[in-house]
């Protein structure tokens, strides 16, 4: 259990979210057989899929003719500045830091 996910010890729902994704990261980093980020992904599906294919020795590592381009769709423009500027979230991402930092005991 992480107390820390509990939405009623945060002034915004921004934090819960950020501090899940940065559980699943740090859990990520330790266990994970591969990481790939989304951004690459999306800027050529192909290239990344071709990585993972090979890694876990699905297919040859060889994509089916036409690749896997069309499956993914382009991100939509990054809504998050209409919403607070840049300092608001690096506020509540460094609370949530401070907080990681005391519930894994790294202070």
């Amino acid at each position: 259990m992480f107390p820390l996910l509990d939405p009623a010890e945060h002034d915004h729902s921004y934090a819960v979210h950020y501090l899940l994704w940065r559980l699943s990261y740090l859990f990520a980093c330790h266990y994970a057989d591969m990481m790939l980020a989304y951004e690459d992904l999306i800027a050529d599906p192909n290239d990344v899929l071709r990585v993972v294919l090979e890694r876990f020795e699905i297919n040859g590592g060889v994509l089916p003719i036409g690749g896997y381009g069309g499956l993914l769709q382009p991100p939509r423009p990054e809504r998050w500045a209409e919403y607070a500027d840049t300092g608001w979230f690096a506020g509540i991402e460094s609370c949530c830091e401070d907080e990681l930092r005391r519930f894994f005991g790294s202070e």
